[in-house]
């Protein structure tokens, strides 16, 4: 079984305690990763961060972020263990999330892969690697929010760590949107269902405070290396123009970032693994238009 790392702020004993009662009901012992707080950010990363683009820039508790899941990665590193999980202190575990990462450790094709759901619907790789009953894995072929839950390979971790020291960009655009550089040669996938899930998206059901140590200011800080969405819905008249536009320059920046560029992909349905009736009404998706999620999590037709 691979060792399970998850990131906690001292403060936050309420989210240490939930998750170690969850991990403890699936047989598992959580080790523990002291998250890095913006009042103990290194100077030479505080020094590089601020010298960054204004428009670019994240916030401090983004810094503080990235560098607690650097930390995470390099404790696992120390370990020698061959694969790890790295879990942010506000997820949610599927009844299965024991059999799924073992299986996943088991697998030699892994580089990274990515273990929870954001948005119900996007589009992945056509490229189907089969777990059994538990699952699939599709090749990430489209950004989606979120770096709270991912399993990787220890020669996947050395690489992301070896990337341009410190990369200054939110933790989970360092580790899935392709629109920066990857480890080469490692896989980077997204398992289908999604056995973790974010509290702040189920907070009336699991009875968490739904409150985010990093939404507040993402929000104060507005888009970051995108295009601004105001692009794409300024006039209705230029919408198809504006999302063309985008398009592009999603495309730019992968291939500035040496990933791929043009692939055949799908657009899949991503469900938690577990049955939570609605759950598709309750996720902050870009589509709006989503259909409801299907248990099965079976490809859509090719886009």
């Amino acid at each position: 079984m691979p060792p399970v790392y998850f990131i906690n702020l001292a403060r936050r004993t309420d989210r240490r305690e939930r998750l170690e009662t969850r991990l403890q009901a699936l047989g598992l012992t959580g080790i523990r990763i002291d998250a890095v707080t913006p009042d103990t950010i290194p100077a030479d990363v505080m020094k590089r961060h601020q010298a960054s683009p204004k428009d670019r820039r994240m916030t401090n508790p983004e810094v503080a972020c990235l560098m607690s899941h650097r930390r995470a990665l390099e404790t696992f590193l120390d370990s020698g263990a061959p694969v790890a999980v790295i879990l942010e202190d506000d997820v949610i575990l599927a009844s299965r999330f024991a059999e799924t990462i073992a299986s996943l450790a088991a697998d030699s094709a892994i580089g990274i892969v990515r273990l929870e759901r954001m948005t119900p619907r996007f589009k992945v790789g056509a490229a189907k690697r089969s777990h059994g009953d538990l699952g699939a894995l599709y090749p990430v072929r489209q950004y989606d929010w979120g770096a709270a839950a991912y399993l990787l390979t220890a020669s996947a971790a050395r690489k992301l760590l070896d990337l341009d020291y410190p990369m200054m960009v939110p933790a989970d655009y360092w580790v899935f949107d392709l629109g920066f550089a990857k480890p080469r040669g490692e896989a980077l996938e997204q398992f289908v269902p999604a056995i973790a899930i974010q509290e702040r998206l189920l907070a009336d059901r699991c009875g968490a405070n739904p409150d985010s140590d990093l939404e507040e200011e993402r929000v104060k800080r507005g888009n970051l290396f995108d295009i601004p969405r105001y692009y794409i819905e300024w006039n209705p008249r230029f919408r198809e123009f504006g999302r063309f536009a985008y398009r592009l320059h999603v495309g730019w920046r992968r291939w500035r970032a040496g990933n791929p560029v043009f692939a055949r992909t799908l657009k899949v349905d991503v469900p938690f693994a577990d049955p939570l009736p609605g759950l598709a009404d309750t996720l902050p998706g870009r589509d709006e238009k989503a259909p409801r999620q299907e248990a099965t999590g079976q490809p859509h037709a090719a886009t």
